[in-house]
């Protein structure tokens, strides 16, 4: 099971997406304690009806909440959430940073960091086989007024494609059955894919 480091942005969108139970039993989620304050804690004091729900949500999902030394310095628009994610990941030895923050996406890639968007995680949720191809697209569609357009089409192709493998290449058929690829690869231990991430 591989480690992520989530940041408050995709921590709240992979909430809203409805995809953070899924994706927590497929890889080791790692939230650094600035991050949950940010998305959990200050969203209840603004009465962000997502906090309330991640909040009620964290016990079950076994969600690492984590306390990292003294935050590095980055200065422009990259804030303490974001840094500390960046601490943790270095830390923990984790292997990418889920984040949908363009600034601390570029910061990411410019320090040789992978990261990805919630959008690419649901794409590989399904083509992995976690997630049907319908169910990513209702997932997906539960994003689309949150994310960039050009994110949303591409991860909805992309989605669409799986869809459209013929059996036993991956992903999930339209009966929820996984393909051959699936079968053979039943510890979770899938990575999530770096490609054409951000």
């Amino acid at each position: 099971m591989s480690r992520i480091v989530v940041d408050a942005d995709g921590l709240i969108k992979l909430g809203k997406s409805g995809v953070l139970h899924t994706l927590a039993r497929a890889h080791e989620l790692l939230v650094p304690y600035e991050v949950y304050r940010e998305a959990v804690v200050e969203g209840k004091r603004m009465l962000h009806e997502d906090a309330f729900e991640l909040e009620a949500e964290f016990p079950a999902l076994g969600i690492e909440v984590a306390e990292v030394g003294p935050a590095l310095e980055a200065g422009g628009s990259v804030g303490a959430g974001e840094l500390a994610a960046l601490r943790l990941y270095e830390a923990s030895g984790a292997g990418a940073v889920i984040s949908d923050d363009r600034a601390f996406a570029n910061f990411l890639v410019r320090q040789g960091v992978p990261v990805f968007a919630s959008a690419d995680a649901l794409v590989v949720l399904v083509e992995s086989g976690r997630l049907s191809a319908d169910q990513g697209i209702e997932c997906l569609e539960r994003l689309q007024a949150h994310i960039r357009g050009s994110v949303f089409e591409s991860a909805m192709a992309s989605i669409k494609a799986v869809a459209a493998r013929p059996e036993g290449e991956g992903g999930v058929n339209e009966n929820g059955e996984r393909g051959k690829e699936q079968e053979e690869n039943e510890d979770g231990d899938e990575a999530l894919s770096v490609e054409g991430a951000g």
